[in-house]
């Protein structure tokens, strides 16, 4: 896994830092082939009212492939 990872001016990047005011989460899914897989990564981060955030992130094999 990359430590730091540039990320190239554009719509994802501005949604990545624009300001957290009323946003409830925000939510990044990747879809990738990984050892025969298809499987779907998701991170989210909860936002709360006190200005703290929770993290969390799923792993979930959707379908063997065969490339």
């Amino acid at each position: 896994m990359k430590d730091n990872i540039e990320i190239m001016q554009g719509p994802f990047s501005s949604a990545l830092t624009e300001d957290t005011e009323g946003v409830l989460y925000r939510e990044i899914k990747t879809v990738r082939v990984k050892d025969g897989m298809l499987t779907e990564y998701v991170t989210k981060r909860n936002y709360y009212d006190t200005g703290d955030y929770n993290d969390t992130s799923t792993v979930s094999p959707i379908v063997k492939v065969n490339l």
